[in-house]
């Protein structure tokens, strides 16, 4: 079993950490993270862990016991991080003898410096934020029909729970023994045999009708290359701008996202503040006749924004619920129209899903 140590931990990592018994031959033993971002010094209960271990978050610039991990993961984390405070870490890390994954997203200039540590050091180093898929791109301008059932995790915006949901949903669908393949907005996903969301959706020189296409080809080569039973996919960013001064990406991605698949099964993620039957009605038009999709459930996370700060340039300030406040919400709203779900009720999510894509020819062979 190879021991991983998790570096920079913070809230972006939680979902991943409290799933981390379906990891396949590893196993997080260490987490570390920066004095000043509040997570040093807590004990963080992994919930799904039989074992009920505590993980306790160590500051990385104190003394490590070497002998406790044998990988060193570099995670893309909420918080800003200079990278040149990276490399040194990273430098840290060869000079142990350490294999070195790097799941967050450099510039150039620092894979360089990094590349150069570890074959200094002789230290095996990972970029998997590095893109490979273009080669499915065949040219050709068409958009593929796939046949395998598609389910779609989309946000109002940022912690929305969606990664969390995402899990859920790839845990429950693997212990009914379905093949799941699952595209998810985040690297990391690649721990649990997921792929990752293509960088090329994010590279300013693709136009968006190539980025389209390429996606739906990329999906299709998956298809062929995989033979899933199911496909989950989880997109990036929310669908539009949370006001004037919290543009994001305009809804951009889920757009181009959404044009080049058809969803057998989408469930939309949003705030716990952003509840009422007009607004869920709207919201469902919304997806509806501007992206062509009918929603076939909510969720609610457990976040809800900040007013005031969506007035501001700095970024977004949220505010954490507790469970019962959600459930209380989602309680009092009383909608019908669609289900709307809660991670207390996240079951019945997954029952509702297994219902309805099992209306599907292709679903109901399996």
């Amino acid at each position: 079993m190879n021991r991983i140590a998790v570096f920079p931990y913070d809230e972006n990592f939680y979902p991943l950490l409290k799933n981390s018994e379906s990891m396949v031959g590893f196993e997080i033993s260490k987490v570390f993270s920066i004095r000043g971002w509040g997570y040093v010094g807590r004990n963080i209960f992994d919930v799904s862990d039989t074992t009920s271990r505590n993980i306790h978050v160590e500051d990385i610039s104190e003394k490590l016991n070497e002998e406790e991990f044998d990988i060193f993961l570099l995670a893309e984390p909420e918080h800003n991080i200079d990278e040149n405070y990276i490399v040194q870490i990273i430098d840290r890390m060869a000079q142990m003898n350490k294999t070195i994954w790097i799941f967050k997203s450099l510039s150039d200039e620092i894979i360089t410096k990094i590349d150069t540590i570890c074959e200094k050091n002789k230290v095996e180093v990972q970029f998997f934020s590095k893109d490979i898929e273009n080669v499915v791109f065949d040219g050709e301008e068409i958009l593929y029909d796939i046949s395998t059932p598609i389910i779609t995790v989309a946000g109002m915006g940022e912690k929305t729970n969606k990664m969390e949901l995402q899990m859920d949903l790839v845990i429950s669908l693997q212990k009914d023994k379905y093949k799941v393949v699952w595209v998810s907005s985040r690297n990391e996903a690649l721990l649990y045999n997921g792929q990752k969301f293509p960088t090329f959706m994010y590279d300013e020189g693709v136009s968006e009708k190539k980025k389209i296409l390429m996606y739906n080809h990329y999906l299709k080569w998956i298809e062929q290359s995989e033979k899933p039973d199911v496909i989950l996919i989880g997109i990036p960013g929310g669908i539009m701008p949370d006001s004037k001064k919290q543009v994001g990406y305009f809804g951009i991605t889920s757009f181009e996202v959404l044009n080049a698949i058809n969803p057998d099964y989408f469930i939309m993620s949003l705030y716990g503040n952003t509840l009422g039957k007009n607004y869920l009605d709207e919201l469902r038009n919304v997806m509806k006749y501007k992206f062509n999709v009918e929603v076939d459930s909510f969720y609610v996370g457990d976040m809800e924004q900040d007013a005031y700060s969506l007035d501001k340039l700095a970024p977004i300030e949220y505010i954490h619920l507790g469970q019962l406040t959600v459930d209380k919400r989602v309680k009092d709203v009383n909608y019908t129209e669609i289900p709307v779900y809660t991670c207390s009720t996240v079951s019945q999510l997954y029952q509702n899903m297994i219902e309805k894509l099992g209306e599907y020819d292709e679903f109901q062979s399996l």
